[in-house]
């Protein structure tokens, strides 16, 4: 791999790992239930693809402005891989080690949302009663959780950065 792509690949998934930190210890600090909003999830995945391509423009402007499709995915998977492995470390310390009631805390606010969207569209009690048993019996912040959704994770930022990559390639004419 190149030395150029893998020093920009680390250098900004610390960064985006340490903004993706941020939000998550910030929303916690401030008020929980911002861990529950859509617009946060909205907020976090421009933030990838904003890091992302910013990344790969920064390699390209190192290679004298082209780019291989391979080093714009190489780039572009490296931040994703190290910035969500330290934003998953975060919030795993976060809900495991320093407030494991705020897990709970989180659970019951999903059961409350959950109940809210399901009444207001007249789903049955019985499919209810199966969504709030299925949120209780989850625990999305244990350690084998943290590793299903990392991993899948990883898997649909890819699909963004093959397209990302697609995009942004450039071949230089004279190779």
């Amino acid at each position: 791999m190149n030395q150029t792509v893998k020093s920009k690949g680390i250098y900004f998934g610390i960064i985006l790992g340490a903004i993706l930190s941020f939000i998550t210890a910030a929303s916690y600090a401030i008020d929980i239930s911002f861990l529950l909003k859509p617009w946060l999830v909205g907020v976090n995945f421009l933030l990838v693809i904003v890091l992302g391509v910013i990344a790969i423009s920064s390699v390209k402007k190192l290679l004298d402005g082209f780019i291989s499709f391979k080093d714009a995915f190489s780039t572009f998977f490296m931040v994703i891989v190290i910035g969500f492995l330290i934003s998953t470390l975060v919030a795993f310390l976060i809900f495991n080690v320093i407030d494991p009631e705020a897990k709970e805390v989180l659970k019951q606010m999903s059961i409350e949302k959950v109940t809210e969207m399901m009444e207001s569209f007249n789903v049955p009690e019985d499919a209810l009663d199966e969504a709030i048993a299925k949120i209780e019996e989850t625990d999305s912040f244990s350690l084998a959780s943290q590793v299903k959704s990392y991993f899948i994770t990883l898997a649909m930022y890819s699909v963004i950065g093959l397209i990302v990559a697609a995009i942004m390639k450039k071949k230089n004419p004279e190779l």
